[in-house]
């Protein structure tokens, strides 16, 4: 065997062991992107006027009322939707723990922490499901709406699925 052959033949172990290397890592990094984040507590995602509420079967239209309790089952998260907050709170389903409940803020249609949230409550406002409950993140908002209704303000609402 003469030293020209001898250098092919490492040079082409050297590049197989290249294209092995890049392969492995490849597999890794697609590996990697397939396995996601782990599921979380946070804010639930709602396609308005498509998603259903699990109480009731009724479509979610109305974004100032929607309720939602999301829990951590065996590695999976799961998304309970409710199309009106009084529903939610009228709930007598036990969650799994851990879980999260997010109300809708009825001024700013966005999702806010259910136990952090200020409620009134009033025939006046008209809800989905008829419960009148409207969520606020913060005492000001809900003691304008309170005001303009003349509604009860709620404050503290204990959940009995927490731990």
């Amino acid at each position: 065997m003469n030293s020209t052959t001898l250098t092919e033949i490492v040079s082409i172990a050297a590049s197989r062991s290249r294209q092995i290397q890049m392969g492995l890592l490849g597999l890794f990094l697609a590996c990697l992107a397939a396995c996601g984040e782990p599921p979380t507590l946070k804010a639930p995602t709602v396609i308005w006027g498509q998603d259903v509420c699990v109480a009731c079967g009724m479509i979610l239209s109305d974004e100032r009322y929607g309720a939602a309790v999301i829990t951590l089952e065996h590695g999976e998260r799961f998304v309970h939707l409710f199309d009106d907050v009084g529903e939610m709170l009228a709930s007598k389903t036990r969650f799994a723990t851990p879980s999260q409940r997010w109300v809708c803020d009825a001024q700013s249609k966005q999702w806010i922490d259910a136990e952090t949230a200020f409620y009134v409550k009033d025939s006046q406002i008209h809800t989905p499901m008829g419960f009148g409950v409207a969520a606020f993140s913060n005492a000001a908002q809900a003691q304008i709406k309170r005001d303009e209704v003349d509604g009860a303000l709620l404050r503290a609402i204990a959940f009995d699925s927490k731990p």
